[in-house]
């Protein structure tokens, strides 16, 4: 497989991987709720992925999906977990490329990229974008806004041949009380500190 035709699947598969991401949030509950705050004393429980190698707190148990991303050459398959409450909706979605591991550079460019063509699409505003690598694995953290109902928060790692995006998307807490920000603060910190990559 020459670099070129690896370069354009690579970005495909990302680009998929943003799209469906920020699809999610448009599937979500949140907007109904909006204007209340739904504490529930219900635990999270531990999502525990032998075969996807990480693990993840979720309010709800989620529901598992394998998505076929069709290549030019190689055909990738996107595992998804999803789980939606009345208040916010969170996915973990996973996928094997390999090929990057040889050429770090080419991540960052493919970042780079995803985030442009998703910023460039008409239906996302980039809030927010940073850099969340440490140690060996690379990662980043998109913010966008769908229209002016929602936020959907996005961390995508790579590490040990493997890209993860893990995703919450709510409701768009504008003008809204500060305990509700809070709420809505507390939910998307306690799903993304909770996620953890198995070596």
């Amino acid at each position: 497989m020459n670099s070129s035709i690896n370069s354009k699947r690579v970005k495909g598969i990302i680009f998929f991987v943003l799209l469906f991401g920020c699809g999610l949030g448009l599937e979500s509950k949140a907007q109904s709720t909006r204007q209340k705050q739904q504490p529930t004393d219900k635990p999270w429980s531990e999502l525990v992925s032998t075969e996807g190698r990480f693990s993840v707190l979720m309010p709800e148990t989620p529901q598992e999906q394998f998505l076929p991303v069709p290549g030019q050459v190689v055909s990738t398959e996107v595992h998804v977990y999803v789980a939606t409450t009345d208040v916010a909706t969170y996915a973990v979605i996973y996928s094997d490329l390999p090929e990057l591991a040889k050429d770090p550079d080419l991540l960052n460019t493919i970042f780079d990229s995803g985030r442009e063509r998703l910023a460039g699409n008409g239906l996302f505003r980039m809030i927010s974008e940073k850099d969340i690598s440490s140690g060996k694995t690379m990662g980043r953290e998109w913010v966008t806004e769908y229209g002016r109902a929602q936020v959907i928060k996005s961390r995508i790692f790579y590490r040990n041949e493997r890209l993860y995006q893990i995703i919450f998307a709510g409701p768009q807490v504008d003008g809204v009380s500060a305990d509700l920000v809070k709420f809505y603060d507390g939910l998307s910190s306690k799903f993304f500190s909770s996620f953890k990559i198995k070596s």
